[in-house]
């Protein structure tokens, strides 16, 4: 489920004990910083006559929050600017900030409540991604969400309501511009989660949730309404044994279009996340997803994006830990016939220089295979391989 039904237990842990960071009053600040030299040899993602760069990106950011032993409140700022060598139409710089509050009402009852915006650019592999595009597409994006979330013996309940709201910019492209004004839309939810324990380590749940999609123009450039309302049902499993932990959900996906021309959607829905903790201080963790997203892809009213993603660590020693990641992802653009599959792969050291700094080197490679149903030119097939050396500093003190 989405954020809004989610809230830290009351009383959880001692809030009032001192952890790491700087201490004013009763909050506590962590700033950071990651820097990171990357070189790609397939900057536009394209098939054939790719380009290579090298990048440079800086990402500070900060966190606040309190350290009351009721109530909190946390806050959260950064930025990421990335800065190529070569191709400088692709420098970009993406900012965020965000907060989010509990209140405890008591006999084990949470009010909670957040804020958020950001400025972010789309990456060239995106699903919407135009051919002859000079410039990323940037986008503004406004949240909010709030709720609350109770409890009496083994009955679990949260509810909540959502609010995202996205603006894209208009990009410049070989002729002219790439009208995205018809992309702006609000997006608009209701769900609840009930759950029950069997015992300590298992629960069940049931989770719903209304969702409402409104685009600001009535029709996209090629007259297709894409406003939309519907749902999400779904049953699932918690498993918990040892430091072991499962998460798993089956239901349905159901979506009505404005357009009479898009067929309403019917999809099964699933997902789930598997974190295991074996001998040898090996680490692995799974997920499975799946999510009905928008496009403006001509003819389809969506895509369902089915993904499962892995991560292997082993910790050879305080300081060491090699990873290793692979991934899958299968985008099938309803009523059109199109299909995108995209697999990633990755490795990399994570080394602790000092207590408060790492970095960690690492590789990737990752690959598009698309049907090309609907391109009139070129492939929207690409193979692209990364290296990249990234330092991350936590500049403040650890207790």
């Amino acid at each position: 489920m989405a954020a809004m039904i989610c809230a830290s237990p009351a009383g959880a842990g001692d809030p009032t004990a001192k952890k790491a960071g700087y201490h004013i009053e009763h909050f506590r600040i962590r700033p950071s910083l990651s820097i990171t030299q990357k070189y790609d040899d397939n900057v536009f993602t394209t098939a054939r006559h790719t380009r290579s760069d090298w990048i440079t990106l800086a990402a500070p950011s900060i966190k606040i929050d309190s350290t009351w032993a009721e109530h909190s409140l946390q806050f959260d700022a950064g930025a990421e600017s990335a800065t190529y060598w070569e191709y400088d139409g692709e420098d970009s710089l993406d900012y965020w900030a965000g907060g989010e509050g509990r209140y405890h009402v008591g006999d084990n009852t949470d009010l909670f409540a957040g804020l958020g915006a950001r400025y972010e650019h789309e990456g060239r592999d995106a699903p919407d991604s135009v051919m002859g595009q000079l410039e990323p597409t940037t986008y503004r994006i406004f949240n909010a969400d709030a709720g609350i979330r109770t409890r009496y013996r083994n009955i679990g309940l949260r509810m909540g309501g959502t609010y995202e709201e996205l603006d894209f910019d208009n990009a410049p492209a070989v002729s002219g511009r790439i009208f995205n004004d018809d992309r702006d839309r609000v997006l608009v939810g209701a769900g609840a989660r009930a759950s029950y324990d069997l015992d300590e380590q298992q629960q069940v749940f049931l989770q719903l949730r209304y969702d409402e999609r409104d685009y600001d123009l009535r029709r996209d450039q090629l007259g297709f309404e894409r406003s939309s309302e519907g749902y999400r049902a779904a049953l699932g499993l918690m498993q918990g044994w040892d430091n072991n932990r499962l998460e798993a959900y089956v239901g349905i996906i159901s979506q009505n279009y404005e357009d009479n021309r898009f067929d309403d959607v019917r999809k099964l829905d699933f997902g789930g996340r598997l974190t295991l903790v074996l001998a040898g201080d090996n680490r692995i963790t799974m997920r499975l997803q799946r999510s009905l997203d928008e496009t403006t892809e001509p003819g389809s009213p969506g895509y369902i994006n089915t993904s499962i993603s892995g991560r292997l660590e082993h910790r050879s020693s305080p300081r060491l830990t090699p990873y290793l990641n692979l991934g899958y992802s299968d985008y099938d653009f309803l009523e059109t016939g199109r299909t995108d599959k995209t697999y990633s792969a990755g490795a990399g050291l994570k080394y602790f220089v000092t207590r408060n700094t790492h970095i960690v080197l690492g590789a990737s490679h990752r690959s598009r295979d698309s049907n090309d149903k609907g391109r009139t030119v070129g492939s929207n097939d690409f193979d692209q391989t990364s290296v990249f050396l990234n330092l991350i500093a936590r500049l403040y003190p650890l207790r």
